[in-house]
């Protein structure tokens, strides 16, 4: 292999397990959260000024508040600033169209936990939260990470053990300009 080959490892974040009724449907679940994201530093003015009207108009996003969400993240110096939160299905397939010809943007995934019938038996279901700074402290020795999600109330809180998942992760091999090669290896790494 060329020196310029190097291994990176890609986090990957617990999925919580699954809340079933007697009858096996489903209570609580995860789904998958799709947001749209820049990275401000890494965008020139001018690219800036072309790819904040096409994804206007890609997206039907207001222009203001791209505008206005961009600036404040140059302003704060932010890593990087959320444009769209949760992209329906349309939307990510049109940006994933077009993604080639918008290089500063990109799609974050997350993870987030998923109630179908919404308010019903909440009172018994629970819910959960990211864990706060001072939980981070002591839960950080059974594996936490600081925005895992923490069962609050009901059977998402007295069966967290069971339920709350297993940080993984990938080895992959890039080559010099960064650009995936192949996955080395794949590890679960527990968390309790």
């Amino acid at each position: 292999m060329s020196d310029e080959n190097r291994i990176r490892l890609i986090s990957t974040q617990p999925i919580r397990g699954k809340i079933l009724d007697k009858n096996g449907y489903v209570l609580a679940d995860s789904r998958v959260k799709y947001s749209l994201i820049i990275k401000p530093q890494t965008i020139n003015k001018s690219s800036w000024e072309k790819h904040k009207l096409v994804i206007s108009d890609l997206l039907n996003i207001d222009l203001n508040e791209i505008q206005k969400k961009y600036f404040d993240g140059l302003k704060n110096k932010k890593l990087f600033v959320t444009i769209l939160d949760d992209l329906n299905v349309d939307q990510l397939i049109k940006f994933k169209e077009n993604e080639n010809n918008l290089f500063s943007f990109e799609i974050a995934t997350k993870l987030i936990r998923n109630y179908p019938y919404k308010s019903l038996a909440a009172h018994v279901i629970g819910y959960t939260q990211p864990i706060t700074d001072s939980e981070f402290k002591f839960l950080s020795k059974r594996g936490y990470k600081l925005n895992d999600l923490i069962g609050r109330t009901g059977i998402e809180y007295v069966f967290e053990d069971f339920i709350r998942g297993e940080w993984g992760g990938e080895m992959v091999e890039v080559n010099s300009l960064g650009k995936f090669q192949k996955i080395i290896r794949y590890k679960t790494f527990s968390t309790r």
